[in-house]
């Protein structure tokens, strides 16, 4: 599955949550660590990859509206008077 910037999900286990971040599906290891930005009140932030939080224990908290834009009306030729 593909995620949207701002993706939410939640560990139902740890009770980490996890943000998908700006950061593009990567192709090398580092890179991939650093699709995910995961924290948890008793722990401190850590970069992941989306395998992980694919996982049985992660659930949906917030899934970003996706967003087609309408194209914008033409522009008026002649200037204001």
């Amino acid at each position: 599955m593909e995620y949207t910037v701002g993706h939410v999900k939640r560990n139902t286990v740890t009770g980490e949550v996890a943000i998908r971040n700006i950061f593009p599906v990567g192709t090398t290891p580092q890179q991939m660590m650093m699709e995910w930005l995961c924290a948890a009140p008793n722990t401190g932030p850590r970069n992941t990859w989306t395998q992980e939080v694919e996982g049985a224990d992660w659930e949906d908290l917030y899934v970003p509206e996706t967003h087609v834009a309408e194209p914008l009306p033409p522009l008026d030729p002649a200037p204001p008077a």
